[in-house]
């Protein structure tokens, strides 16, 4: 946004911002707790008992994360923010809260956190580039690779 940066992969939607997006990919994102409380525990008994490690206060994903809970009536106490959800697991791990992830992190040998039924909801990836400006050789290269690897998930061609 600052024009730093050729390129970048963001969750959208970025309020007020004009800019190239490539949509990549829709992220399942979910809520995960530590293990051993109950299984049929309800997102708002386990925000009673525990407190929620959050993405950064302003980041779209908190904004989207916010607005869903907003959504089902729930205001968690908040433990800590923090932008990197390896860490966030490796905290629920340690039993200091719980947290909304991309499903993507849960991984299989992933066993220290235990996801909650009955809340989900989604966040979309794109590659953003600054529009009417001509991107580098390597970003134009970047966005190309991301088109035919998209494409080729989605059962189409890239786009150029």
């Amino acid at each position: 946004l600052a024009g730093e940066l050729d390129a970048a992969i963001v969750a959208l939607p970025l309020p007020g911002v004009a800019l190239d997006a490539l949509p990549l990919e829709t992220e399942a994102m979910v809520l995960v707790r530590p293990p051993g409380g109950p299984r049929t525990e309800t997102p708002a008994a386990l925000f009673r008992r525990l407190p929620l490690i959050a993405y950064p206060r302003g980041s779209v994903t908190r904004g989207l994360i916010d607005a869903e809970l907003a959504r089902r009536g729930l205001a968690p106490a908040t433990a800590m923010e923090l932008s990197h959800p390896e860490a966030m697991v490796r905290l629920v791990e340690a039993d200091l809260g719980a947290a909304i992830l991309p499903r993507r992190v849960l991984r299989p040998g992933v066993v220290g956190v235990q996801e909650v039924r009955g809340f989900s909801l989604t966040r979309e990836l794109s590659l953003i580039m600054r529009p009417g400006e001509a991107p580098s050789p390597a970003a134009r290269a970047f966005r190309e690779l991301l088109e035919s690897a998209v494409g080729a998930v989605h059962g189409r061609r890239g786009r150029a």
